[in-house]
């Protein structure tokens, strides 16, 4: 009569070789899911992107028809494009250059991150500067749209971050992205750093900021946000580590202000090209001074642009300030990390004679976007998109074709 069988565990047996065997594919499996729900994500968002930058391609197209002489490569190159395209390909000057006495204009007023992402794009494609540029602002706009639908349905839920994508990609400072401009870049690193620092990811919320102050000098406030959540994880955990956030944040501002001072030989070769060459300085009756312009002297279109975009920044911080926190997000102090960005990107421009909330300032508060897009809803969403959608279009087009609105 034949024993039964006797089952020995693996733990029991000591022997290796009796564990159980582990599904080959498994790890194979679990990474294709990955990817797949990766793909899922990001579909959407950059669906929205190609149909709104295919609509504002078609938009540069027609006005090529209705002013002979005209193209759309060259109404693409205009503005700051021209500077980032000299950066690209010349690099920056070994001294400051000055003309009649005063400093001069140059690349040193334009942070490096954009252009070296050009240059590099050239070098390894063999594309011409201007290609490898509309490449890199591709590239960069699509990781962006992702970034911000993650970043909303993070804070709120999916219905939130598909408005908001949509708003974000219609409003109308989103003409800057049909000309080269470094704002899509630095979205990247802005909207990957407030992400990080929700979650806790200290060491990749500094390197996404380290590196967005290397693209603008706007990107500073990615320092006082680091400094500030650092603050609230040591002071509520003792979370120590949360302070290799703020120490790698500037890195790219101080590396490039490093490279300035040894190749020019002057410590204020950016800042002084910034106040003498362009004209940059902090007044901090700027915006009622541009109230008082447009009283005295209406029909300025750059002024009143200014002055609609400052209305819509007061209304939306009292919208953020009224909105209640998500239950997901109550403990993420993510209210206040949304509010120090916003107020901290508007006001180098609101203090600016010079630069007032033009619709890409606007822009760059992103989560103000954000939290209109949360709130407003149905009919009043609709009609708040299909308002933006034709505002950008005639910003566009009047940035391209005059000089009486700057981007």
């Amino acid at each position: 009569m034949l024993s039964p069988v006797t089952t020995v565990s693996p733990i029991e047996s000591g022997d290796e070789t009796l564990q159980p065997a582990r599904p080959a594919h498994r790890r194979s499996v679990r990474s294709s899911d990955r990817w797949v729900n990766y793909f899922h994500t990001a579909r959407r968002p950059i669906a929205v992107l190609l149909a709104t930058r295919l609509v504002a391609l078609l938009v540069l197209d027609l006005t090529t028809r209705i002013k002979p002489g005209l193209s759309v490569r060259s109404m693409i190159q205009t503005w700051d494009s021209v500077w980032y395209l000299q950066a690209a390909q010349h690099g920056w000057p070994e001294k400051v250059p000055f003309a009649g006495g005063h400093v001069a204009q140059s690349t040193i007023a334009f942070f490096p991150a954009f252009p070296l992402a050009i240059r590099g794009t050239a070098a390894v494609t063999g594309l011409s500067y201007l290609d490898a540029g509309y490449v890199v602002e591709l590239l960069a706009q699509a990781v962006m749209v992702v970034l911000l639908w993650k970043l909303t349905e993070r804070i709120w839920d999916r219905q939130a971050a598909d408005r908001a994508t949509v708003l974000f990609c219609v409003f109308p400072g989103a003409f800057i992205f049909s000309l080269l401009y470094s704002e899509p870049l630095f979205f990247v690193f802005a909207i990957l750093c407030l992400y990080a620092l929700l979650d806790g990811q200290w060491l990749l919320a500094g390197a996404a900021a380290g590196l967005g102050t290397a693209v603008t000098p706007n990107a500073v406030v990615l320092v006082v946000c680091c400094g500030w959540a650092s603050g609230v994880a040591i002071a509520t955990r003792r979370e120590w580590k949360s302070l290799c956030a703020p120490v790698l944040a500037p890195a790219g501002i101080v590396a490039y202000l490093s490279y300035l001072w040894a190749s020019t030989g002057s410590v204020r070769a950016w800042t002084n090209t910034e106040s003498e060459a362009w004209g940059q300085h902090t007044h901090l009756l700027a915006l009622w001074n541009l109230v008082d312009f447009e009283i005295h002297n209406p029909g300025h279109i750059d002024v009143e642009v200014n002055l609609i975009g400052t209305a819509f920044v007061i209304v939306a911080f009292v919208v953020l300030i009224c909105t209640r926190p998500p239950e997901k997000a109550d403990q993420l102090g993510w209210w206040a990390l949304l509010a120090i960005f916003s107020a901290g990107i508007v006001l180098l421009p609101v203090t600016s004679p010079l630069l007032g909330l033009r619709p890409r300032f606007v822009l760059s508060a992103f989560p103000l976007i954000m939290v209109v897009a949360y709130r407003v809803k149905n009919q009043g969403y609709l009609l708040l998109v299909g308002c933006s959608a034709v505002v950008m279009g005639a910003l566009l087009i009047t940035t391209v074709t005059t000089t009486s609105l700057i981007p």
